[in-house]
């Protein structure tokens, strides 16, 4: 398989996103909060649906049992 390459509104990038297919899913599985945050522009966002207010996630949690909100 070939390489694959990220490319936005802005441009094209040299460097490959990932060597081959198998190497973009372990890209975008293994830190997805990192990757939309830093790498590519943070796309996604959350909101609550009764405010203005939006959060851009920068960290994910396996398991979520445990956290209290």
């Amino acid at each position: 398989m070939g390489k694959i390459f990220y490319a936005d509104h802005d441009g094209w990038y040299e460097s490959p996103f990932a060597e081959d297919f198998n190497g973009f899913l372990l890209h975008v599985t293994q830190e997805p909060a990192r990757l939309l945050a830093k790498e590519v522009g943070c796309f996604t966002r959350y909101s609550d649906g009764k405010t203005d207010t939006q959060w851009i996630p920068e960290e994910y949690f396996v398991d979520v049992t445990g956290v209290q909100v």
